[in-house]
């Protein structure tokens, strides 16, 4: 070999033979560790998504029909107990009624339907503004 091959072949180091087992130890560790982190992040996100569309029970019988956010840290809920249901406030610091809310009646009452004109009769004059000048 001549030339600009022997030199870089002088140049190049020669590759280690021993192992460093410390370094491999810790870098299998980190990636465990993220993966293991990456999975409970991933299971945690499920669960809220799918405790988050079904009602939730106590069971003494209090059961949040519905909740929504008003602003950061105030929320509404509809709360229902042994057949009552009520509607609340709730803050970081208090809880409140606001009120107890009715059940719906019985009988809903019925639609309005516009009423149909004869065909054969010719509608009514149109109105006027007054008198013409």
């Amino acid at each position: 070999m001549t030339g600009v091959v022997a030199w870089l072949a002088q140049s190049t180091p020669a590759p280690a033979t021993t192992t460093d087992y410390g370094s491999a130890v810790v870098r299998n560790l980190v990636v465990f560790l993220l993966a293991m982190a990456c999975l409970y992040a991933l299971g945690w996100y499920v669960a809220r998504r799918l405790r988050g569309g079904a009602a939730s029970r106590d069971p003494a019988g209090i059961e949040v029909v519905a909740s929504t956010p008003l602003e950061p840290g105030k929320r509404v809920h509809l709360v229902r107990f042994r057949g009552r249901e009520w509607l609340v406030a709730s803050a970081p610091s208090q809880c409140s009624v606001i009120a107890e809310v009715t059940p719906e009646p019985a009988t809903k009452p019925e639609p309005f339907i516009m009423p149909r004109g004869d065909a054969g009769v010719a509608p009514d004059a149109p109105p006027t503004r007054g008198t013409p000048t």
